[in-house]
């Protein structure tokens, strides 16, 4: 017993050291932790460095100096405000270890993106007092040096600031990184700024967002319709538009039988395939890309498959030959209207001139008309079905691409919902939906599916086209 006594003893005391021991270290080895921003770029002005540091809290701030005082005064504010907001707050606390005080830092990126032209960065990271985490705000401010103002969202998309904007959209700052992340999806074209409104979520360009000469910078924005431009909805209009749409899947609205007189000059590009009772349209929206789409038509020609391209025709009018290539392919074009006009909230007019600018565009490149015309956002009245001749083309399964930009999220969510008939909605602007496509064909053909195009699903099934006004899906009759 005593010597069970002993141990049990030197054990206690052994558990007892190691806990001890381990706290000195946890104690010794814990700092202060504070990021470590540098920046990216410095070709305008110059940033001066500010530390405090105190009881309670550190501030190492960067300040911009330059030879244009309404920069810098309104850049400075932005930092003086944060880096205030963090020591009033450190202020207030009555106790503070060395481990636990409050923390702000900073990094400017300025770019000089033409002579007249400059855009500045703002990075910055703040741990309020006791917090083991730290927040990261990015602002971002574009400036007209010959005019003394800031440049808007709205400058250079409504007043002119004729540009080549390219990959000017970011769904989100990925905190989680160490650095801003871009995508390279959206390339745009002189017909984008309504539409690119509607990509846009943070109010962010740097010069790596912008492909701008002087001679573009003074230059009038002149879209090539003549259709007006419509302002795009918001995302959160958008997503209802789609949740509202969505709902309709089993509409069968039979169009009357007088009704063929609006049948529109014709030229199908559909092959004939058999039904194989497992069949599925793949459509891709918004391009074509420059780039994106011939990735996408050399993987459709890998597996022996087919889509639908539902193109805009301004962005057709840009890149004339990716229109042609996907018509050889044997793929099939479509109309996505001009450059996405909501035709929802369109006139009459402009309903007509917004398909038929984009269906005279892209017969002038390929010989004939689209068959087909997808609406953008899904937005359809009776208004709409009654002036668009053409069938007009919707989804029932929406990939999501444009929303997660994410082949991780856009193959699961694909493959958990698609079924025999369905018509699968992707963008081919986006860069992150090829990688999608090429994990998606193998793995459906392996399920037995066969994918085609909306015009090769409707034949394979012997419909008439003209039987609905609107598609959702093609069933087995």
């Amino acid at each position: 017993m005593k010597n069970l006594i002993k141990v049990l003893i030197l054990v206690m005391i052994a558990v007892g050291a190691y806990f001890v021991v381990d706290f000195i270290i946890s104690k010794s080895d814990k700092a202060l932790a504070i990021p470590d921003l540098t920046a990216e770029s410095t070709d305008f002005g110059e940033v001066e460095k500010v530390q405090l540091t105190e009881p309670k809290y550190e501030v190492y701030k960067q300040l911009l100096t330059s030879s244009n005082s309404f920069i810098d005064q309104e850049v400075n504010a932005q930092i003086e405000n944060e880096a205030g907001t963090l020591i009033s707050d450190a202020e207030k606390q009555d106790k503070v270890k060395e481990t636990d005080k409050g923390v702000y830092t900073n990094v400017i990126d300025t770019y000089q993106v033409t002579d007249n032209i400059v855009s500045v960065r703002v990075t910055s990271m703040t741990k309020p007092v006791s917090s083991e985490h730290y927040t990261k705000l990015i602002h971002v401010y574009n400036y007209d040096l010959s005019a003394k103002k800031a440049i808007s969202m709205d400058d250079i998309f409504n007043d002119g600031y004729k540009t080549r904007i390219q990959n000017i959209y970011s769904d989100s700052f990925l905190l989680q990184k160490n650095k801003v992340e871009f995508y390279n999806g959206l390339e745009s074209s002189s017909c984008t700024y309504a539409v690119l409104k509607d990509y846009v979520k943070k109010d962010v360009l740097t010069s790596q967002n912008l492909d701008m000469s002087d001679a573009d910078y003074t230059a009038l924005f002149e879209p090539k319709t003549t259709a007006p431009i419509t302002e795009a909805p918001t995302e959160t209009e958008t997503q209802m538009t789609e949740a509202t749409e969505s709902t309709e899947t089993t509409e069968t609205t039979e169009k009357p039988t007088e009704t063929t007189e609006k049948k529109p000059e014709q030229g199908s590009t559909a092959r004939q395939v058999a039904d194989t009772g497992k069949m599925i349209a793949f459509t891709f929206d918004d391009g074509p890309h420059k780039t994106n789409t011939d990735q996408i038509l050399a993987l459709l020609a890998q597996y022996g498959a087919h889509a639908t391209f539902f193109m805009q025709g301004c962005n057709a009018s840009y890149y004339p030959d990716v229109v042609q290539r996907v018509y050889d392919s044997g793929n099939e074009v479509g109309n996505h209207t001009w450059d996405h006009a909501n035709l929802k909230k369109s006139s009459v007019e402009t309903i007509h001139q917004q398909v038929d600018d984009a269906a005279n565009e892209i017969k002038s490149i390929i010989g004939v008309r689209p068959t087909f015309v997808r609406p953008p956002y899904g937005a359809v009245n009776d208004t709409v079905r009654e002036e668009v001749a053409e069938p007009m083309i919707y989804w029932s399964v929406d990939s999501l691409d444009w929303d997660s930009r994410d082949p991780d999220q856009i193959v699961p969510l694909v493959l958990s919902e698609v079924e025999d008939g369905d018509i699968v909605l992707f963008h081919d602007i986006h860069a992150t939906t090829i990688p999608a496509i090429e994990r998606l064909l193998p793995e459906l053909i392996s399920q037995g599916y066969t994918i085609v195009s909306v015009g090769e699903l409707l034949a394979a099934r012997g419909y008439d086209i003209y039987s609905k006004e609107v598609w959702y899906s093609v069933p087995p009759q």
